[in-house]
């Protein structure tokens, strides 16, 4: 069977993906080729951690594959939301088990507030503040600022990924940004409570 998987929908290839045969392998390795890089940038952006990161991203694919071969992804409508759902939980998951990562997170965010308050420089300079600040992000600001800017989901999407109202996806996008503004003029200390 000489079958152009790049050319099928998700919906498709996950039909053939229950057949257990050489076809059904090869529709999988279609939907990873697919979706492997943004799940995996996903997963670094949101972490940070790169040992973790690799197996997080494994145990992601191995349970899609596992149910994909057991016809449990064969009402999925949405594949793209589906997974980044799937990655969205396992990377909730991770935080909120390990304690240690919670205490990081808000030690870097003080960490970050007073090393780069009112800071200028060159191009990359400022990219790496940018980087600093979106990690002095609450993580519930940064997973959504995370979904629209550096994945292009719609609010529809992340609210589907989230499982929040398009409503609360827009006022996190825009309080996100706007704590954006304020870590990266150094007026980040006055609005901590408001988010």
């Amino acid at each position: 069977m000489n079958t152009n998987f790049e050319n099928m929908s998700d919906q498709e290839l996950l039909q053939i993906f229950k057949d257990k045969t050489d076809t059904s392998i090869k529709a999988f390795e279609e939907l990873y080729r697919r979706y492997s890089q943004t799940l995996y940038i996903y997963f670094y952006k949101f972490l940070k951690n790169s040992f973790f990161i690799k197996d997080l991203y494994q145990d992601l694919f191995i349970k899609i594959y596992q149910l994909g071969t057991e016809g449990k992804l064969d009402n999925v409508e949405n594949f793209r939301g589906y997974v980044f759902r799937m990655a969205h939980n396992i990377a909730l998951n991770k935080i909120y088990a390990d304690e240690k990562q919670q205490t990081y997170l808000e030690g870097y965010k003080e960490l970050m507030e007073e090393a780069y308050a009112g800071a200028e420089g060159s191009q990359d300079e400022k990219i790496e503040k940018l980087r600093n600040a979106i990690d002095q992000l609450p993580a519930h600001l940064k997973e959504i600022l995370i979904l629209r800017e550096y994945n292009h989901m719609s609010y529809i999407e992340i609210s589907q990924v989230t499982e929040e109202s398009m409503e609360n996806v827009k006022i996190k996008i825009f309080r996100a940004k706007k704590k954006l503004k304020q870590i990266l003029s150094g007026k980040s200390k006055k609005i901590r409570k408001m988010v």
